[in-house]
């Protein structure tokens, strides 16, 4: 399982934009998910501003 932490309206298409936009600069947490794991919080770094 993977998580980003994410700021800003995802409907919104300027937000979308910049988004996408900067993809390959936003840190990635992974956690390895067991079948019976019933909830699962990760730790996510805040994303740095990209505007």
């Amino acid at each position: 399982m993977g998580a980003i932490g994410l700021a800003g309206e995802l409907l919104d298409p300027e937000s979308r934009r910049q988004l996408l936009a900067h993809i390959a600069d936003f840190t990635l947490t992974c956690q390895h998910v067991g079948p019976s794991d019933g909830v699962v919080v990760l730790s996510v770094p805040p994303q740095q501003r990209f505007d």
